[in-house]
């Protein structure tokens, strides 16, 4: 799979978690972002809901990802004011990232998720038939459906 099939596979996964206004940013100058969208969280009263702006960044690599790599990407979602940046791929965030991530953590509002590795697959094989689109001929792991 390609970068650009990869950021495709993220971009319906937001559609089926609730995403909406999802944009893809194509091309190199994206700002930080791969993919920018909104989704809504309903406040503790059950009532009212919140629009929270996401960052999404689409990783497809064939080792860890670390500092270098995210680095520029949560600071570019501080200075937009989003309220969350993602990183979606099929690898991990190293040690170091992973470290980087919890000093910046409390330095602003901003709130960094990663869905990676062995969470990336669990948020893929919830929804059966994005994994079918995107991976026609193979079988989902028996551990992964519901």
């Amino acid at each position: 799979m390609d970068a650009e099939t990869f950021e495709d596979l993220c971009e319906h996964l937001l559609e089926d978690m609730g995403f909406y206004n999802r944009n893809i940013k194509k091309g190199g100058a994206d700002e930080g972002r791969d993919i920018e969208a909104y989704h809504d969280r309903i406040e503790p009263d059950k009532i009212t809901v919140t629009k929270e702006l996401w960052f999404i960044e689409c990783k497809r690599y064939t080792s860890g990802i670390n500092v270098d790599s995210i680095a520029s990407k949560v600071n570019w979602a501080i200075a937009e004011d989003a309220d969350y940046i993602a990183f979606m791929s099929n690898s991990h965030l190293t040690k170091s990232a992973k470290k980087w991530v919890g000093k910046m953590s409390g330095k602003s509002k901003l709130k960094v998720i990663y869905w990676t590795d062995s969470n990336f697959l669990r948020i893929l094989f919830q929804y059966p038939e994005t994994t079918k689109y995107f991976f026609p001929d193979d079988v989902v792991p028996e551990r992964f459906v519901k």
